[in-house]
Formats: C-alpha cells, structure tokens, sequence
C-alpha cells in the first residue's frame, strides 16, 4: 500500500551519478498501482564533508555545522541550507502538480545523533525543521506534504518540534536481530499515543520486516502503517 522512496542524492555535495528521475519515478508507481508515497531525506551534508567529493549524511562524515549556519543567515552555509531545500521543494512540486499527496519524513532520527542534523541538540533540530517547513509551505506553497516526525529509541518530548509543525509521529524500530517480525515495539506505540494523546497518529515509520500482525494486535500496537 505503501511505497517509500529517497531523495538523498539530491544535494549539491553529492558527486555521484545524475540524480533525475526519481520523482517521475514516484509518480509511474502512483498510476501504476495507486500506492501511497512516502518520501525520505537522506540528506547530505551542504559541505564539509570529508568523504571524497561525495556528501555524507553522516555527522562523522563531515564538519557542516548548521546551528552556527541558522545564527547566521548571511552566511555561505546558510545559504548551502535554503539551496538544498529549493533543490527538493522543486521536486515536491512536481508531485504537487500531478495532484499526489506525500507522506514527507525529513530530518529523520535526528535524536539518535548520527545523522548531521541530530549533531547539535534539540534546539537546534527543532529550528532547521520550522525553516524547512516554512521554506516548503510559505516560499514554494507545497500543501501536499504530510509532515512526519520520526523518533528514534530514546522517544525525547524534547525534540518535537510542536503540533503545528508536524501531521504524523513516527518511530524507527529494529530488532535484534534485525529482521524478528515479533518485534512490535507495543511500548513504544504506547508512549507516543499516550503523549499525543489522540491528537496525532502514530507510525512505525521504519523497521526491518513486516510485523507479526496477529502478535501486533495481541499486544495491542495499532500502528498507523508501517515501512521496512
């Protein structure tokens, strides 16, 4: 019911093949069989990367500070930072234009610390994802995009960047081993909707395989939907 796709190469810093495609890829899967799209965001690093001219998403791959770029909107980093998001935005539109409504999952994990833009603490997340939804909704007037927050293992309140930000909370669980589909994370599904009390649905945004769905309904995990 649900296909997710991953824009991660498109980024200035990345060197590798053309990136075009994708979204009109997106889009032959819609006609095709009339699947929900989920789209991604590996996003790499505007520079200071230290990979081989090859943009990393990770934060031990690069040297990009982007809470010093948010405190200064005159700087080139800054600059690098609105760039990649028109970059996307463009792309957006276009499934905009074709009428098809996007479960968007951005600066994802960002808890856990390991991707670049979880590197300098919630404040900061919380400010580069209002930029991005305002750059996204107020400059380039994208309204089909389903905003999703994903949480990783810790679940910190903290790093929610608030209601009217945010459609959909989500989780990124795996098990170990990683691919046991009797992990249904039901504790986690607990804390988010007991937090969120009915405001917002509640999604198992990543995980290894396919949950047990029987053991799901046991334990009473009623996830929205879930992606492996």
């Amino acid at each position: 019911a649900i296909v997710a796709f991953d824009y991660m190469n498109y980024s200035d810093s990345y060197a590798g093949n053309d990136a075009s495609g994708l979204t009109e890829a997106m889009i032959a899967a819609k006609q095709e069989k009339n699947v929900i799209l989920s789209a991604l965001f590996h996003w790499r690093a505007p520079s200071g990367n230290n990979e081989a001219g090859d943009g990393s998403f990770y934060t031990d791959g690069t040297s990009f500070n982007f809470a010093t770029a948010l405190n200064d909107t005159t700087s080139d980093e800054y600059a690098q930072l609105l760039n990649d998001i028109d970059t996307v935005a463009v792309e957006l539109l276009k499934l905009q234009a074709a009428g098809i409504p996007v479960l968007w999952r951005p600066l994802h994990e960002a808890e856990g610390g390991w991707f670049w833009w979880g590197a300098h603490g919630a404040d900061a997340l919380k400010e580069l994802w209002v930029l991005m939804h305002d750059r996204m909704t107020n400059t380039h007037g994208l309204n089909n995009l389903i905003w999703i927050y994903t949480h990783t293992e810790g679940l910190g309140a903290d790093w929610y960047p608030g209601d009217a930000y945010v459609d959909i909370v989500g989780f990124d669980g795996y098990a170990s081993p990683r691919n046991d589909p009797d992990a249904v994370f039901a504790t986690q599904y607990r804390t988010l909707m007991e937090r969120h009390n009915g405001k917002k649905m509640v999604a198992l945004t990543e995980t290894g395989t396919i949950p047990n769905i029987q053991l799901m309904h046991e334990q009473r995990a009623w996830w929205s939907f879930f992606i492996t």
